[in-house]
């Protein structure tokens, strides 16, 4: 491909089209700007000149941030580029210069994008207690990867924790394990602050031992001991106006969220139309300077004076016209939407905790959604049956009759509860692709 309007045309509509292009259009800065705002991996494919552009590097970098792997040496330690590239993808906080990977305002960009990031910080910002709450507040797992002395630090891991799963089995997610989630065997002992994690989000339950003491033996308590507490057995009747009450609030704010991903879907597509309309006009604007240039060459040669005076007067007011160029789509304020869907999955994430667990609801929203207590009972159904049940044998043995009919009764709500649910109806978005589109919980 050596035509400059051909490939200008074709990179519009596929970045990766620049593979293919001659080296001199490899090389040509109006096509290369083209081709990675299509798709910031062409710069793979552009000049070496070209990847040491900040202006091309920083465009192919805002449209996919692993594109920063193919930026120069010299923009890979350029703060402004990654930050860019870091902002869109955390992990390419792995391909910045060695002096950028320590500095903090760098690392807690990338962390707070992916936490997962935390494994390739240096040492001395993985023991950063901001650095480490940013990252876990992202990803419950990037505790695996703080210093010794911030897993026993009761505020991350109480993050950590309370991030860790949704808890509703249905989802798929890992089950989260106490012992992974809380490494300081001081904190494990707490059984205070293991209360609190499990009133936050029972599924934290999951790694406690039901009936016998925990394997290690400065862990004196069970699971049974710390739900019963937390979850005593009057308030299993509220479970399922708990229930109801989440998945309203949920679909309150989702509504928002998925007008939100469809408009940027179809400003994507917006743009994508508009860059192939702008390409299409410019090569035609092209073929008419040609035409009228030919045309022009032969009434010369015919010595045709009044014909190629015209035309020369046609040629220079198409000269003249700039080429159509494609625009940023506008918001409804005219401001250019900058709007994402990488922005609105964040989003959702957060809806979704808050909607869940009762915590604050994401920025922008000016109130807070439940009770934690009550949202944190969620999470716990599937082991409150048997919690109850078993102090119902207890108390059966001990002679104490109502109040064993007591934890009989809520031990088959709460079974009932956790068998009936159908978490997928709750929270649709979720789980259904048709109606979430690209941010279905699939994907």
């Amino acid at each position: 491909m050596k035509d400059k309007e051909t490939a200008l045309a074709a990179v519009s509509q596929d970045g990766r089209a620049l593979e293919s292009a001659s080296e001199e259009l490899k090389n040509d800065k109006e096509v290369v700007l083209a081709a990675v705002s299509q798709s910031g991996r062409a710069l793979e494919s552009a000049s070496e000149g070209l990847k040491n552009d900040k202006e091309v590097v920083l465009a192919a970098v805002s449209q996919n941030g692993f594109a920063f792997q193919d930026a120069s040496k010299e923009l890979k330690n350029d703060k402004e580029v990654a930050l860019a590239a870091i902002s869109q993808n955390g992990f390419a906080f792995t391909d910045a210069s060695e002096e950028l990977k320590k500095d903090k305002e760098v690392v807690l960009a990338a962390v707070s994008q992916d936490g997962g990031v935390l494994q390739y910080v240096s040492e001395e910002l993985q023991n950063d207690k901001e650095v480490a709450l940013a990252a876990v507040s992202q990803d419950c797992y990037a505790l695996e990867y703080a210093s010794e002395s911030l897993k026993g630090d009761p505020e991350i891991v109480k993050i950590a924790a309370t991030q860790c799963s949704l808890g509703f089995e249905d989802y798929g997610a890992s089950e989260p394990d106490l012992t992974f989630c809380m490494t300081s065997v001081a904190l494990k002992a707490d059984k205070d602050f293991v209360v609190s994690i499990v009133a936050l989000n029972g599924w934290n339950a999951y790694a406690l031992q039901p009936t016998t003491v925990y394997p290690d033996p400065l862990i004196p308590f069970t699971r049974d001991e710390v739900l019963l507490e937390v979850f005593p057995v009057e308030s299993v009747g509220d479970i399922a106006g708990d229930l109801k009450a989440a998945s309203a609030a949920y679909h309150s704010h989702m509504g928002n969220l998925v007008a939100r991903a469809k408009a940027c879907v179809a400003k994507k597509d917006a743009k994508l139309a508009a860059a192939q309309d702008a390409a299409q006009a410019s090569a035609k604007h092209h073929l008419e300077i040609e035409r009228l240039t030919a045309e022009l060459s032969a009434m010369k040669a015919d010595r045709d004076f009044k014909g190629a005076k015209a035309v020369k007067a046609k040629l220079d007011e198409v000269k003249d016209a700039p080429p159509p160029q494609s625009s940023e789509p506008k918001g409804p304020s005219g401001v250019a939407d900058v709007d994402t869907l990488q922005l609105v999955n964040a989003d959702a994430k957060r809806v979704q905790f808050a909607d869940i667990h009762g915590a604050d609801a994401p920025t922008g929203s000016n109130h807070a959604v439940g009770d934690p207590a009550k949202f944190g009972r969620l999470s716990a159904l599937r082991w409150l049956s048997d919690a109850y049940r078993r102090k119902s044998d207890q108390l059966l043995e001990a002679d104490d009759f109502d109040l064993a009919e007591v934890h009989d009764v809520a031990a088959t709500v709460a079974d009932e509860l956790w068998k009936s649910v159908d978490w997928a109806k709750l929270f649709p978005e979720r789980f259904e692709r048709d109606f979430w589109g690209p941010l279905a919980y699939s994907s």
